[in-house]
């Protein structure tokens, strides 16, 4: 008799059963959907470019012949770090006794030891935080890595059989081509000099302050020192061993990370092709390719909360109690290392807490696993409190600063708030159009005109739709499409800035593969999917090496321009260049001066002790100049701040001329202050031009012992500018 077979679904069935509508309203509504984005990104030029590609592969022998031998040096530091990193993370997850496939494991390894580093470099800087100390204590550091690999690598604990996901057809391996094209890319233009607002001002510029003043230290005129450093601890270590292109390099592969954490959570909980769609998903977003030639901290955000959801998966999967509390301790380590990134990834880390007790009570556990995690997150981002109480008295500075004080500290709290693009939330929720606004954002954000670096290209929008007709098959898909939402909504209640979306852009990246995966659409509408997806990806693509030709930088790979030319020549995202100026100081101020800081906030270039405030800050001189109603009170209060030199940059003081703590005009009017400025002030340099696309005018002055004759008076650039303001507002 014929043994009867079990009935398998046909290919159909299997759609119908992942999609809530049937396989044929899917692809009409996919259908147009597709070609309604085509419509719209054909209004804003979005197609393929060959000169784009040409151009890019033509300035690869050029850029390679001139900064291969420095890529390379600084590839090799690089890689020193990432072995001391793994090797403090196989130490954690070998106590632990974690059960993971090898690249899991080594990435599990990488983030644990990278965040457990950070923090131990901000122990050792609080009493000492000098280049010397910095960088004998990696190279020793690194050189026990390399001995005890063999040990440490051994040690890694490994599944004895690792989920391989599936093989990768042509599709995800051409998503994987494009990807290792970017990243590519990406090294060449982080070989670039730094040209990030935000780097000049504190990513950088506060470690590099730290090495010259041998620790770390209270920067009250700095808003952003309050702030979880964890990155910034780490490019503190690059420049002590290197310079800030280390620092861009270790920031980029920070990225690289995150797609592979992507790859492996996709390959394990999807599919391998799901995988290697949702890794070139989230890499070829050119936030994320922008981010990776600059200094910022979002991609190591991005790399710490794809890691956390990794194991926080792994905890849900397991069935030993024990290897389930072990996992919610790593996913806690790794979600409170996110969070000490930037006070943006709090609400992440929560909800990823929160996804933990709703799968908990899911599978009928205790929520103990879920109180553990809980608590290591609060350890690792413990320190950052810590820190804030110690120099600011506030543990969240500079937040809650009605409950916890600080805020006489900040000059422009509103103008903070809207620099990182804050929304009114009360406002928003209150109004039709803040409503409107919210539930358009997808489509604004995605489709409208995009801003410098800050758009996320068509990959997301054209297939995350479709994910709310998903049917999910497992509470790891829940969890996952969970994150996604539960990302998405921190951000866009908090802010419209793509970029502060990045560390929510793995749970995104993964929801979108859930789409493209076998199984949900019909095979014609994936293909479809697919291509669509690649060319979008291509598109990601040309728009990152566009906007880096617009900022100058393949010029500068190329050989067309010095590192002087390019950081002296304005452009956007880099207006009013100083560096002139900090290039005088570098070679004629005495190493031991300390600079003031006036109308600029960017002084990373500038490689004295210095105190430059931020925009948002009270700077401490128009403070002095305010309290004192002499020129010998006020030349007494800035000795007693240490400063023997002054940097001034006129136009900067006219184009903030709106910011109370640049350019305070009824400071500028003091008697007292404008006869300092002629008695103990002397001119060492000036760099004037009146007119043209770099106009400029930059001085460096000397604070004097003994005052001035009244014919060597130096001019006040300040008064020039109130003059011309006060003119202005007359007319």
């Amino acid at each position: 008799m014929k043994k009867r077979r079990g009935s398998q679904p046909s290919p159909q069935q299997a759609e119908a059963s992942a999609l809530r509508v049937s396989a044929p309203v899917i692809s009409v509504l996919f259908v147009f959907w597709l070609i309604l984005l085509g419509v719209f990104y054909r209004k804003q030029n979005v197609g393929f470019d060959p000169e784009v590609w040409g151009s890019f592969f033509s300035i690869l022998p050029e850029a390679f012949s001139r900064f291969g031998a420095g890529l390379f040096a600084r590839l090799a530091w690089l890689a020193a770090f990432w072995a001391v990193a793994m090797g403090l993370g196989s130490l954690l997850l070998r106590a632990l006794r974690l059960d993971a496939s090898g690249w899991e494991a080594g990435a599990l390894a990488a983030g644990l030891g990278a965040g457990a580093l950070s923090i131990g470099l901000f122990g050792l800087g609080l009493a000492v935080f000098t280049p010397a100390v910095m960088k004998a204590s990696f190279i020793a550091a690194a050189a026990v890595a390399a001995l005890s690999a063999p040990w440490w690598l051994r040690g890694l604990p490994r599944e004895k059989g690792p989920p391989a996901g599936g093989a990768l057809g042509g599709w995800p391996l051409a998503a994987l081509g494009l990807l290792a094209v970017a990243a590519l890319m990406c090294l060449l233009g982080a070989m670039a000099p730094e040209v990030f607002y935000d780097s000049l001002v504190y990513h950088l510029a506060l470690p590099k302050l730290y090495l010259l003043r041998g620790s770390i230290v209270p920067t009250p005129h700095n808003i952003y020192s309050g702030l979880p450093l964890g990155v910034q601890t780490l490019y503190g270590l690059a420049l002590a061993i290197s310079d800030d292109r280390l620092a861009a390099l270790l920031h980029a592969s920070f990225g690289l990370w995150t797609a592979v954490a992507v790859y492996l959570i996709g390959r394990r909980h999807i599919c391998a092709e799901a995988g290697a769609f949702a890794a070139f998903a989230f890499y070829l977003c050119p936030a994320a390719l922008y981010a990776s030639w600059n200094c910022g901290v979002d991609l190591a955000s991005s790399f710490l909360c794809a890691l956390s959801l990794l194991a926080l998966l792994r905890g849900l999967g397991a069935e030993e109690p024990g290897l389930t509390l072990r996992w919610a301790l790593v996913a806690g380590l790794l979600a409170g290392f996110a969070a000490g990134t930037k006070y943006n990834v709090l609400p992440v880390a929560a909800i990823l807490v929160l996804i933990h007790a709703w799968g908990s009570r899911r599978l009928g556990r205790p929520l103990k696993d879920c109180a553990a995690m809980a608590g290591a997150a609060a350890l690792t981002f413990s320190p950052w409190l810590i820190k804030n109480l110690l120099f600011f008295g506030n543990p969240l500075y500079p937040f809650l600063t009605g409950i916890f004080g600080g805020g006489a500290l900040i000059a422009d709290w509103k103008g903070f708030l809207e620099a990182s693009g804050s929304r009114n939330l009360a406002q928003t929720l209150s109004t039709w159009a803040g409503w409107k606004g919210l539930l358009l954002q997808p489509w604004i954000t995605s489709v409208g005109d995009w801003p410098l670096g800050d758009w996320p290209g068509p990959v997301f929008i054209l297939l995350l739709p479709v994910a709310f007709f998903l049917r999910f098959k497992s509470d790891s898909e829940r969890a996952v499409a969970a994150a996604a939402a539960g990302g998405y909504l921190a951000w866009t209640l908090a802010s419209h800035l793509v970029r502060y979306m990045l560390p929510s852009f793995p749970f995104l990246a993964l929801c979108a593969a859930l789409v493209i995966r076998q199984g949900v659409l019909p095979r014609w509408v994936r293909r479809a999917a697919w291509a669509a997806a690649l060319f979008a990806g291509a598109f990601n693509f040309q728009a990152a090496f566009s906007q880096g030709a617009g900022i100058g930088q393949w010029l500068f790979l190329e050989g067309r321009v010095s590192k002087t030319d390019y950081l002296m020549t304005q452009r956007v995202t880099y207006g009013l260049p100083y560096y002139s100026a900090a290039e005088f100081m570098n070679r004629e101020l005495p190493r031991d001066a300390r600079v003031l800081v006036l109308g600029e906030s960017r002084a990373f270039y500038i490689e004295r002790d210095v105190i430059a405030a931020t925009v948002f800050d009270h700077n401490p001189f128009w403070l002095a100049v305010r309290e004192s109603k002499t020129p010998e009170e006020l030349l007494s209060k800035v000795r007693g701040l240490g400063i023997t030199h002054i940097f001034l940059s006129a136009r900067q003081l006219a184009y903030r001329e709106h910011s109370p703590g640049i350019f305070p005009r009824d400071a500028a009017r003091n008697p007292a202050y404008q006869v300092f400025w002629g008695k103990y002030l002397r001119t060492i340099f000036e760099d004037r031009v009146d007119s043209g696309e770099n106009a400029r005018w930059l001085s460096v002055y000397e604070v004097l012992e003994k005052p001035n004759r009244p014919s060597e008076a130096p001019l006040n650039p300040a008064l020039v500018v109130l003059t011309y303001l006060e003119g202005q507002k007359k007319k």
